[in-house]
């Protein structure tokens, strides 16, 4: 990275039952030079799991996550095939401070095709909101927003 070039930063938003795929993104962006805002992922404490979160870990997760969410540049929404309440909060939150949000399917490829979620929502259609089709394309994405 230029040092006079300001960090460039995203926020990952997924479900729990999508953690090992938080983990990636995160470990591709800080591969692309990304700084990842968001920390809840990193947790080894947070299980894989939708059940809910003690209260006390919930209100200091959320905490952060409202505080890392602002800070980034880009917020990349994992969408959930089951569960992720929490995801759509994060997406609410980020059309709303209007943030651009990437929104990427959670699954790997599958046979080297982009698998589409194809449940929608009208939200999903915002300006700001671009859907991801893969890895390749979010670091093509990503290096068009850094060079604005």
């Amino acid at each position: 990275m230029n040092p006079t070039t300001a960090p460039f930063s995203a926020y990952i938003a997924a479900a729990r039952l999508d953690l090992d795929r938080a983990r990636e993104l995160s470990r591709l962006l800080a591969f692309l030079d990304v700084q990842t805002t968001s920390t809840w992922h990193m947790d080894t404490s947070i299980n894989m799991d939708d059940a809910p979160l003690p209260q006390v870990a919930a209100q200091s997760i959320a905490a952060a996550c409202a505080v890392q969410l602002h800070q980034a540049d880009v917020v990349i929404v994992v969408r959930p095939e089951v569960g992720g309440t929490g995801v759509w909060v994060e997406f609410g939150l980020a059309v709303g401070l209007g943030k651009p949000v990437l929104l990427i399917d959670g699954a790997r490829l599958i046979a080297g095709e982009a698998r589409v979620v194809a449940r929608r929502t009208a939200f999903e259609e915002l300006d700001q909101v671009t859907l991801v089709l893969d890895d390749h394309h979010l670091t093509q994405i990503l290096a068009a927003r850094r060079s604005l």
